[in-house]
């Protein structure tokens, strides 16, 4: 009795439809790791970037309307706002903090991720406007600010001069 119509499938193609499943589903893994790195090569900057950006505009909103500054250096600034509060700036263990007339003393963190801080202060010496920390204090006309956030190994930078609205000279 001969077969004319044989039944199933030998071993060879089923090795062979084995191994073309195999390389799909490699294919497939591939195409989403691919992805997902594409994803997160996104997510990590712009997380950077939204933190350098909440803490530049949260600093700079304050000492906008700042009415003295009251105590001044390169890494914290403090000054009183229009409540009459002390409100100081800086930067702790890697965070933007404050703290509004010493308390918290360990400071209320701001932004998360912040990996620098540094101020800069212009202030009028009676003919020009200079730059520096003056010895009166009540002289500062603008800060510099300049900071730095860090998310995953990416880093996001900005700087932003501040002209202090309610110093008048």
């Amino acid at each position: 009795m001969s077969r004319s119509h044989p039944r199933g499938m030998t071993l060879m193609e089923l090795l062979v439809a084995s191994f073309m499943g195999v390389l799909a589903s490699v294919a497939v893994v591939a195409l989403f790791k691919t992805g997902l790195n594409a994803q997160f090569s996104v997510l990590y900057p712009n997380t950077a970037g939204r933190a350098a950006r909440l803490a530049m505009d949260t600093l700079t909103d304050h000492l906008r309307s700042a009415q003295a500054i009251t105590a001044a250096s390169a890494s914290s600034v403090t000054y009183t706002d229009s409540s009459g509060n002390s409100v100081r700036y800086w930067l702790s263990g890697g965070n933007l903090v404050s703290s509004t007339n010493g308390s918290p003393s360990s400071g209320t963190i701001v932004v998360e991720g912040v990996s620098a801080l540094t101020l800069g202060y212009w202030y009028w010496n009676g003919s020009a406007w200079t730059s520096g920390i003056p010895s009166t204090l009540n002289t500062i006309g603008a800060v510099d600010v300049s900071l730095s956030a860090t998310a995953t190994g990416y880093t996001a930078s900005l700087t932003s001069t501040v002209r202090l609205r309610n110093i008048i000279f």
